[in-house]
């Protein structure tokens, strides 16, 4: 099955942000938490994947709300957002301090498969 997946990066710049996604979506599919992504934005199932957005932004923020909205109506889907660690966001409160100080954080939609 395909997921919407959003990823939560440092970085300075959208390039770098790419880069470190990619890096993330990899550490993801070797700890099983999917299959595989594509990581070709014409093939993805949904909109504007692969096209990081600053944190800071109205759109950054509007990304972190559905990706939780996600979390909590489909409980079977898995998780929708992860750090630049790969680990899950399973509540708001853990990002309570990148909201703080969004400055220099990214976000990016991918098609997983789980």
């Amino acid at each position: 099955m395909h997921y919407l997946v959003r990823i939560v990066v440092e970085a300075d710049d959208a390039e770098t942000a790419k880069k470190e996604t990619t890096r993330v979506a990899e550490e993801l599919v070797e700890s099983g938490y999917h299959d595989w992504f594509n990581d070709n934005p014409k093939l993805s199932r949904w909109d504007n994947c692969w096209k990081p957005v600053a944190l800071h932004t109205d759109e950054g923020l509007h990304e972190i709300n559905e990706a939780f909205k996600e979390q909590l109506t489909d409980q079977y889907a898995g998780y929708h957002l992860f750090d630049l660690d790969g680990n899950p966001i399973m509540e708001p409160l853990e990002f309570a301090d990148w909201v703080k100080d969004p400055f220099g954080y990214w976000i990016t939609r991918l098609d997983c498969h789980e």
